[in-house]
C-alpha cells in the first residue's frame, strides 16, 4: 500500500513546503494571540486521550496559579457561534 500512497505524500509535502514559504514571506497572514496557547490534537479521531490530557493539563496549570481557558469546537464542530461551558467559576451544569 505504501507505493500507492507515495504520490499523495509527495503532494502533501509539497503543499506544506509552499505553505511554510508563504508564511515566511508574509504572504499568508498569521495571528498572534496575546495569551499563551497550548493546542492539543491533530488529524486523529476520538479515543486518543485528548480530553483527559486537557483536563490534567488544565488542573496542573491552575495549581500553578495560572488562569486557564479551554476552547473547543465540540464533538464534530457542529456548534454555531460562541457557546459558554463555564463563566470562570467552574463548568456549567
Amino acid at each position: 500500500m505504501a507505493p500507492a500512497l507515495s504520490p499523495l505524500g509527495l503532494l502533501y509535502g509539497g503543499l506544506m513546503r509552499l505553505r511554510r514559504w508563504a508564511y515566511a514571506r508574509g504572504l499568508q497572514p498569521s495571528y498572534r494571540p496575546r495569551a499563551f496557547v497550548i493546542s492539543v490534537g491533530n488529524l486523529s479521531l476520538g479515543g486518543e486521550g485528548k480530553t483527559p490530557l486537557v483536563c490534567s493539563l488544565a488542573r496542573f496549570l491552575k495549581e500553578k496559579g495560572l488562569r486557564v481557558a479551554i476552547l473547543s469546537r465540540g464533538y464534530r464542530g457542529r456548534a454555531r457561534g460562541v457557546v459558554f461551558a463555564s463563566r470562570g467559576t467552574g463548568p456549567l451544569e
